[in-house]
Formats: structure tokens, sequence, C-alpha cells
């Protein structure tokens, strides 16, 4: 699905980038690959700044297939970021 690849590459700019205004500059006009983008980076960005609020609510879920989708989207796609991230802040 193109807008499932959109959104992933844009939550992987936002969680590598700490920032999300890159991403909301390209958003006009909106169409559905904007908001496929628009997505992928809120929840990029909710990830890197509010990651227990989002394990409050992952945790909630009760569709099997949408947490199993939300989990493979993380793993493959915010997951390497925020680990590197937290790595780099790590002092040897």
């Amino acid at each position: 699905m193109a807008e499932a690849s959109i959104a992933a590459s844009a939550a992987k700019h936002v969680v590598g980038a700490s920032s999300v205004l890159l991403s909301l500059d390209t958003l006009w006009p909106v169409g559905k690959g904007q908001m496929a983008s628009l997505a992928g980076s809120i929840y990029g960005m909710m990830i890197w700044l509010l990651p227990s609020y989002v394990s409050n609510w992952f945790t909630s879920l009760r569709d099997r297939a949408l947490v199993s989708a939300i989990e493979s989207f993380t793993k493959a796609w915010c997951s390497p970021s925020l680990v590197s991230n937290e790595l780099s802040q790590v002092r040897w």
C-alpha cells in the first residue's frame, strides 16, 4: 500500500530528526499521500515525545489485526531510529 510506505517514511523521518516541522511544510494542498505523511509524522512524534501515552493507548486496543499492523509498523519504521537515538546519548 503506497500510503503505508509514505506514513512509514514520515514516521522514520520524524523520529530520526526529532522534528515534525519539515514534514508539515510539505502537506499543502492536502491529498491522500499527504494525509498518510501527516499520520506517520504524528505517530512518530508521539512515540518520540510521549512513549508512555502511546504504550497505554496501544495496550488498550482490542482489534488483534490492528494491534499486529501497528506493532509491525513500529518495529520496522520507528524502533530502529528510537534505539539509535537512545544509544547515541549513552556516554561510555
